[in-house]
């Protein structure tokens, strides 16, 4: 039976994969390895994890507004607006 200690760890490693899965940071976290591979086992790793989804959504709705905020400034300049 694994102790509490390194449920802890397996949780938290878990936590972090699901993050870096969320932020599709594969590449970078794993540069060297098999791309299928390390894609397949990080998605394994993070279901069932919270974060993932939730990183996925904030980063989703960040390039929304930098997209508005964007949009906006070129009506802005073509129209002439100050």
């Amino acid at each position: 039976m694994p102790s509490r200690v390194s449920r802890t760890r397996r949780g938290r490693t878990a936590a972090l994969v699901a993050l870096l899965h969320g932020a599709k940071l594969r590449k970078p976290a794993f540069p060297d390895g098999d791309a299928r591979a390390v894609e397949s086992r990080m998605a394994e790793l993070a279901e069932g994890q919270w974060a993932a989804p939730a990183v996925r959504r904030v980063i989703d709705a960040a390039r929304t507004a930098l997209t508005v905020m964007v949009a906006t400034t070129a009506i802005g300049v073509v129209t002439g607006a100050a």
